[in-house]
């Protein structure tokens, strides 16, 4: 059983209807990993909908969280903002600092099929939503300070209070302490200094006095007062929240023991790690999730997640994306029974992987699949659109009646192809045809080869154009004229793209056209009858 299904059974012994919790820093821009905790979410929703409940998934944008470095994407001197709220920081670029970096994110989580419902933590503090929360964990502060104490070995001094002030003077919300409260319930606090991220920042030595509107619970409070408030049933979050003592195994004691509340169940999952070392947005080494679409499909983000248990280790890296491709059409190639699952794989499980996978359900009813490799030597070929799809339709490869809109899914796979291609393929997958053969090229080419080439030339004359006939005919001629097949390919390649290695050749040769191929090589084989432009 899929393990999203296995979460879903689990909720849905609680009852039917359920609210799947994330939450993302905006203190930067946000990375895969973040949209992963969302996408995780998504897919535990839909599955909780498949079997027959109701579900929603909650995205909680953490704009109360102070600035606690400068990443690179953003000018140096919001230096002088650090432990400042980051919905308080100022525009960027002419837009708020936090719709800059929420509306990128959004739209590429609604191209993956998420679509959240958003909620704001800037609103839940700062419009009072949250205030009776606020009190009851102030009155509680003594039983807070003891569970802190027995979970996580963390003691707090008497006059602690799990409340993060905004400064009224200098606008800081990580350099207040909060030691008090008065007669009518406020809370006094000191602006003296504090950590944000790995640095220290000093205070501004305000004393004030803040309403519970005007700052926010402790993060472990934090995170278990918004169960309470939105009625979270469970929640994915990053392995580092599920360490011993750490924040989950305190706010599922706060929430039950301060809130009166049924904790979530909850999801740990692995950091995506990018080449093997992990992301972090100060460093500026992140990928975000729009330059993931930039290469790959929408359902293929989701197949990363979707396709192991979560806490397995996820090491993204642009160079394995073919195979990364490769992969998830083998899986879409065995849903729609064009190819047997392997003896160790469960057909029923393959076939749930691909349905979570998918941006919508049902899936489409027939498939119509090139081949992503395939693609990559298309779009080289063809840096036009519309002979790119003639070419697949010269071949076979899409049919001329597309009621179920493939067409257009092909598209944007191809664009996808084209952008890997120009970002991240090595150098040897890069070529370009010759428009005319030249006599030095000619010159590369040995008297065997030529021979090889004038043959090849009729015999392509009659040939089915597709890959794998135009396959076997090269590789069949090259043993009827005894030239080793290393010699064969080598002089398929030079004459047309002028050096010894290239894509596969049948379904490199039957994506031209056939007239043009076989002048190409009657020409290379005989020094005549020249080709000109593709």
């Amino acid at each position: 059983m899929h393990w999203a299904d296995v979460i879903a059974e689990r909720l849905l012994e609680r009852g039917g209807h359920h609210k799947i919790a994330s939450g993302t820093s905006i203190s930067g821009q946000p990375h895969i990993g973040s949209a992963a905790d969302v996408i995780f979410a998504d897919i535990i929703a839909r599955a909780v909908i498949d079997k027959g409940g109701e579900a929603e998934v909650i995205w909680i944008k953490d704009d109360m969280d102070p600035l606690r470095s400068v990443p690179r994407q953003i000018p140096p001197e919001f230096e002088e903002h650090l432990g400042k709220p980051v919905c308080d920081l100022p525009d960027i670029e002419g837009e708020p600092y936090v719709d800059h970096f929420v509306k990128p994110f959004l739209e590429g989580l609604n191209k993956v099929g998420v679509h959240p419902v958003q909620v704001s933590g800037s609103e839940i503090y700062l419009g009072g939503q949250a205030v009776d929360l606020v009190r009851m964990a102030l009155e509680k502060a003594p039983e807070v300070r003891i569970i802190l104490e027995e979970v996580s070995g963390s003691k707090r001094p008497d006059d602690w209070l799990p409340f993060q002030a905004v400064c009224e003077n200098c606008g800081r919300i990580a350099t207040t302490k909060a030691y008090a409260t008065d007669d009518e319930g406020r809370v006094l606090y000191r602006c003296e200094g504090g950590v944000a991220g790995k640095r220290r920042i000093e205070g501004c030595g305000h004393e004030g006095v803040a309403e519970l509107d005007q700052g926010k619970l402790t993060w472990r409070l934090d995170w278990a007062a918004r169960w309470k408030l939105l009625g979270i049933t469970c929640e994915p979050f990053g392995k580092d929240h599920a360490a011993a003592g750490g924040s989950w195994d305190t706010a599922s004691v706060i929430i039950e023991r301060i809130f009166d509340y049924p904790k979530p169940i909850p999801l740990e999952y692995e950091h995506f790690m990018v080449e093997g070392g992990k992301m972090s947005k100060s460093k500026g080494n992140i990928v975000t999730l729009a330059e993931m679409l930039e290469t790959v499909p929408p359902e293929v983000v989701r197949y990363v997640l979707a396709r192991t248990d979560p806490m397995k280790h996820k090491d993204f890296d642009w160079a394995k994306i073919p195979q990364l491709m490769e992969e998830f059409e083998r899986v879409e190639r065995i849903y729609y029974g064009r190819e047997e699952p392997a003896p160790r794989e469960d057909p029923g499980d393959m076939r749930r992987l691909y349905e979570l996978s998918l941006v919508s359900m049902p899936p489409m009813k027939s498939l119509v699949q090139v081949p992503y490799g395939h693609l990559l030597t298309l779009v080289q070929l063809y840096p036009d659109h519309d002979h790119l799809i003639a070419a697949l339709r010269r071949t076979g490869e899409l049919p001329e009646e597309d009621p179920e809109g493939h067409l257009e899914r092909i598209r944007s796979k191809a664009n996808n192809a084209r952008a890997w291609i120009r970002d991240f393929a090595p150098e040897a997958m890069r070529f370009s045809v010759f428009d005319e053969l030249s006599r030095e090229t000619r010159d590369m080419l040995s008297v065997e080869q030529r021979t090889y080439l004038s043959a090849l030339a009729k015999a392509l004359e009659t040939v089915a154009w597709d890959g794998e006939s135009v396959q076997d005919v090269v590789f069949n001629l090259s043993k009827e004229v005894g030239l080793k097949p290393r010699d064969a390919f080598g002089a398929i390649y030079i004459s047309i793209l002028g050096r010894q290695r290239g894509p596969r050749a049948g379904f490199f040769l039957a994506s031209m056209d056939r007239e043009w191929v076989v002048a190409r090589f009657r020409e290379a084989g005989t020094g005549s009858n020249s080709t000109g432009t593709n």
